[in-house]
This record gives C-alpha cells, sequence and structure tokens, in this order.
C-alpha cells in the first residue's frame, strides 16, 4: 500500500474527494454548492456618494453606470437645492401674507374712526 501525503490507500494524511476517513472506512459527504447573488437591486432614492465609490472599489460597476449614478446623485443634489430655496421663500411670503394683514387691519382701524383722524392731522390755529 503506498504512503505518503495525498496517497488513497493510507487512512492517516488520506485526501478523498467528497468523503471523509473514519477508522479505516470512507463516508461520502453531501455535495455543496457554493452561491452568491447574481444581482441586487438597490433603489435610488437611497443611494448616496459613499455608495457609488465603494461599487466602484467592489468593481461592482463599470464606468458607464458610475457616470450615470453619479449624474442622478448631481441632480438629486439640485432638487434638494431647490427644495430649500422654496422652504425660504415659502417662509418669506408667509411674513408678507401677515404683514399685508396687519395693514389690511390697521387701514380697517383708520376707517372706522375718522374723527380721530381729522383731530390729529389738524394744525394748531393760533
Amino acid at each position: 500500500m503506498p504512503s505518503g501525503p495525498g496517497s488513497e490507500g493510507c487512512v492517516q494524511n488520506t485526501r478523498l474527494k467528497g468523503a471523509v476517513a473514519l477508522v479505516g472506512q470512507a463516508v461520502p459527504l453531501p455535495e455543496v454548492e457554493e452561491a452568491r447573488p447574481l444581482e441586487t437591486t438597490y433603489q435610488l432614492t437611497n443611494i448616496d456618494p459613499q455608495q457609488v465609490e465603494l461599487f466602484v472599489r467592489q468593481r461592482s460597476i463599470d464606468k458607464t453606470v458610475e457616470d450615470a449614478l453619479r449624474k442622478v446623485l448631481a441632480r438629486k443634489a439640485a432638487i434638494a437645492e431647490l427644495d430649500s430655496q422654496k422652504e425660504g421663500r415659502d417662509g418669506e411670503m408667509a411674513k408678507i401674507f401677515d404683514d399685508q394683514q396687519r395693514l389690511r387691519e390697521n387701514m380697517k382701524a383708520l376707517k372706522a374712526a375718522p374723527r380721530k383722524r381729522r383731530c390729529c392731522n389738524a394744525t394748531p390755529s393760533n
């Protein structure tokens, strides 16, 4: 019987494909298949520049996909800036509306009291 590493006749140091040596007998092992996902789905609404960098480092995406994702990120940044500007302008509009409302109320109060207005605008006659 041959001996040494890799020889199939020896129980010790035996390397058998798909089997394990147990006290002189070989027991077959079940076949094991290695699997990994072929595709992963990402939502563009949640992607950020760090994820794009990770994809590039992992070589998960090619240059055309990277460029497309960077364009999407640039557009998302532009939209965020426009949303911020809109919120600021909405605040300004609300302030202007409140000021206009206050002026309307003041004008109504002045119309309701014409005598007081004449009295206050009159110049002393000496």
